[in-house]
């Protein structure tokens, strides 16, 4: 009998061996269940999940025999741990390391051994699963590969019970680094715009370790109420909690940075301002029941699109009504929108609560960087005195401003002003916010994520998959690129950050490919460099560690949306605003402008997969708009429908651009919905 030799890395394994606690570990049925199907498939009277220790093999799960443990140096298992690869003996009686061993010659009379190491994280192999017979034998490549496979799901299980110990030393740590943070947010009050910078590029290297954070935290959540295990989901609830409220500080920090270094910029963009009133208000309306409030939305100008940076527009008004949720109770909080500014052409929206209010010598403190009204605030409410300093600076980027108005025990009223800027007056320079959704012929609930990192692939797997989308995965741009032509999902997810090939050159390669440029992509990505993204033609962008319910909300979204938007130019036809209203019924966004100007300029924001032309003066505008818009509209392949009384007029113009052209006399608004819903391939109409 030849006794194994001792591993190059035995102290790190043993030492392995005792951080993992499994030495003398009450038997486990996940454990027991993993050898009873390596028993069944290899055909074998006997399987072991086999620890070695010091000087024992240990079984943490047994199968066909009696005992608990046998002497290290005996152990086929001992031998096993030196290999990287699955370990087998054909027949005992013929191996001249085993042919006299003393679990040869007596019980249980091993003739046939398999092993497979199991290798942890750190590369310690701590122990095997292994399968025995009294007959020699060997297995085939079928069952080599099940048992590996085993092999690697006790080793996942392993690495299971290890984080589950470790949440109190994660939530240590947590509670840890928001005491850094505090001491963080008092020296930033003193510091000078170049540690400003410093902190705007440190985006990556501080959520990273937040995303795995909260992303695990909520998957073991997830886990722990499937199990129905309830000991540590109030715990795993406190580290997500704390994760969260932690990113949110960070988060604020790194806008304030990015502004103070000249790094935060605006994107301009045409969007329904009634969409966004009501997504704040379904946030809002949960936020005021925790303080038993009472929300109510007033609009009290009619105005529907507006042009301005639809984030920012609503990380302002977003951050306004929390704060009046926080310090209203049994109360009530209006979100009054209007016209009626100090100038005709501001929106106004004014957020109005009946809580706590401020002395006036509270207010000349509420828009200064890590202040709050004053101490005891801090004390009862928390906070860091960031978010109405943000929110002012983004409004005053934005051309526009926040004001208040308040007195103690009487409640505050916050104004944001924000000018209802048209595209023709917002410089060519400004970058669009996006490109919107096309269909395209990929699976509707097949989703591509291409992401360098394991743990987010992970995440977004187990996420994604609950909601019953399929996801396929790569770890690299060339391999994401060649499943998008091969798959061809109905939405990418994209990284930035990767190497060989980044994100902005997938993306790139993506747009130019006209099999794949019509599948939306989404940034999801630590890198905020949103400018970039959307002008590569980026769908939407998300930052790390991404918000669940919105990436949810865009893939339902477009998972869903059939329709293309709609560019209306309708040269003062007084039955426009009767037919968008019928358009916008069957589903499509419908952007309208009344002159060509208005209108040209749009299609440098956005792109439009279908253009109508309406009105008495079409002849003479619309070929002006069609002369000037050419390169755009034959660019973008834009379907264009002409609505006219005088189509002869428009016949050769049109003929090259092939435009369908109406009349009015021959036309019903049902039936010219009806060859809107023909090209737009739908069956509404």
């Amino acid at each position: 009998m030849i006794t194994p030799p001792l591993p190059e890395n035995e102290d790190e394994r043993l030492k392995t061996l005792e951080e993992y606690e499994i030495l003398d570990s009450p038997s486990e049925k996940d454990f027991d269940d993993i050898t009873e199907i390596a028993s069944f498939v290899c055909g074998t009277p006997i399987a072991l999940v086999s620890i070695i220790g010091r000087d024992i093999q240990w079984f943490k799960s047994k199968r066909g025999i009696t005992g608990t443990q046998t002497p290290r140096d005996i152990a086929f298992c001992a031998h096993a741990i030196l290999q990287d690869q699955l370990f087998t003996v054909p027949d005992a009686f013929l191996d001249e390391r085993f042919h006299d061993n003393p679990v040869v010659q007596g019980d249980p009379h091993v003739r046939f051994y398999a092993g497979t190491p199991l290798k942890l994280e750190n590369g310690a192999n701590i122990g095997t699963l292994c399968v025995i017979d009294r007959q020699p034998r060997n297995l085939d490549d079928n069952q080599k590969k099940v048992l590996e496979a085993l092999g690697r799901q006790v080793v996942s299980l392993f690495e299971l019970r290890k984080k589950m110990r470790d949440i109190s030393t994660v939530k240590v740590e947590l509670e840890r680094t928001n005491s850094e943070l505090a001491i963080m947010r008092d020296q930033a009050v003193a510091a000078s715009r170049a540690k400003s910078g410093f902190l705007a590029n440190m985006s990556h290297e501080l959520r990273t370790p937040l995303n795995a954070i909260l992303g695990y935290s909520e998957m073991l959540i997830e886990d722990m109420e499937d199990a129905g295990v309830q000991d540590y989901i109030a715990d795993l609830q406190k580290i997500n909690h704390s994760g969260k409220h932690l990113l949110n500080l960070i988060n604020d920090i790194l806008d304030l940075s990015k502004i103070e270094s000249g790094k935060m910029e605006i994107h301009p963009e045409m969007f329904d301002l009634g969409l966004l009133l009501k997504e704040i208000g379904d946030t809002a309306e949960l936020l005021a029941k925790k303080n038993q409030n009472q929300y109510r939305l007033e609009v009290m100008s009619p105005l529907k699109h507006v042009y301005l940076d639809i984030t920012k527009t609503r990380q302002i008004l977003m951050n306004l009504i929390s704060n009046a949720c926080k310090f209203t109770k049994q109360g009530e909080i209006r979100l009054v929108v209007s016209t009626k500014g100090r100038e005709e052409e501001h929106l106004l929206v004014e957020v109005i609560d009946t809580g706590i209010g401020m002395s006036p010598n509270q207010m000349d403190k509420i828009f200064t960087e890590f202040v709050q009204a004053d101490s005891s605030t801090t004390r009862e409410y928390g906070g860091t005195g960031l978010g109405l300093a943000i929110s002012r600076r983004f409004a005053k980027m934005m051309g526009g401003d926040i004001q208040v108005e308040s007195k103690a025990g009487a409640g505050s009223t916050f104004r944001v002003f924000l000018p209802l800027a048209t595209p023709e007056a917002i410089p060519s320079h400004s970058q669009k916010s996006g490109i919107p959704f096309k269909s395209n012929s990929g699976a509707s609930n097949l989703i591509l994520a291409i992401d360098d990192d394991e743990n987010a692939l992970e995440i977004l797997r187990r996420t994604l998959s609950k909601e019953g989308f399929e996801i396929i995965t790569s770890q690299t741009g060339a391999e994401g690129i060649s499943l998008a032509l091969e798959r061809r999902p109905s939405v990418i997810t994209l990284d930035v950050m990767m190497p060989n090939m980044d994100g902005w050159e997938v993306l790139t390669r993506l747009k130019e490919n006209p099999l794949l440029s019509s599948i939306p992509v989404i940034m999801l990505t630590m890198v905020d460099q949103t400018n970039i993204g959307f002008a590569l033609g980026a769908t939407d962008y998300l930052l790390k560690p991404f918000d669940k319910e919105k990436l949810l909300a865009l893939l339902h979204k477009f998972k869903s949306q059939q329709n293309p938007d709609i560019l209306l130019v309708n040269f003062g036809l007084t039955r426009d605003s009767l037919f968008q209203s019928a358009l916008e019924r069957k589903g499509f966004n419908v952007t309208s402008f009344t002159t060509p100007e208005a209108a040209l300029q749009a299609l440098h924001f956005h792109t439009y997969p279908m253009i109508i032309l309406m009105g008495e003066s079409l002849p003479t505008e619309g070929l002006a708009f069609l002369r000037k818009g050419r390169e755009i509209i034959q660019k973008s392949a834009a379907q264009i429908i002409a609505y006219s009384q005088q189509p002869t007029s428009l016949a050769t113009e049109f003929e090259e651009l092939k435009i369908e052209v109406l009349t009015f006399n021959q036309y019903s608004d049902k039936e010219l919905l009806s060859v809107v819903a023909k090209f737009a391939g739908t069956n509404e109409g």
